[in-house]
């Protein structure tokens, strides 16, 4: 195993990251199912590898630049030219604005007000 190779990592959740660029190759994640980027409010560069990871099966994104949010639809978008028709992704932000409304396009979920969300396996829920 090379630096920067995680062989069996499924699970990877970045918070509050003070990166601008993260690059990297297939092969560094090449088990990973579940990628989860929150508040990474400087990220303006994805991996173009997690369009080719075979075992990825949701992506979410929270609180992140809208510049991220497009580049997860392109990692989206390759992944179903591969052939992972089963990719979910999540898309939660905040809007100041309520009267947004929320929007179901195929396989995204882009959450812009909601009365409720329940939430599995958290230490704790909360109701908005």
């Amino acid at each position: 195993m090379e630096e920067g190779e995680f062989p069996k990592l499924r699970f990877l959740k970045l918070v509050s990251l003070r990166i601008v660029r993260w690059t990297g190759s297939g092969d560094h994640l090449p088990c990973l199912q579940k990628l989860v980027m929150e508040r990474c409010g400087k990220l303006e560069e994805l991996p173009s590898c997690l369009g080719y990871i075979p075992t990825l099966e949701k992506i979410e994104v929270r609180q992140c630049r809208p510049f991220v949010r497009s580049l997860v639809h392109e990692i989206g978008e390759e992944q179903m030219r591969g052939g992972n028709e089963d990719l979910k992704i999540l898309i939660l932000e905040e809007i100041e604005d309520s009267s947004s409304s929320d929007s179901v396009d195929g396989r995204y979920v882009l959450l812009r007000s909601a009365k409720s969300i329940v939430a599995e396996a958290c230490e704790f829920q909360t109701c908005l």
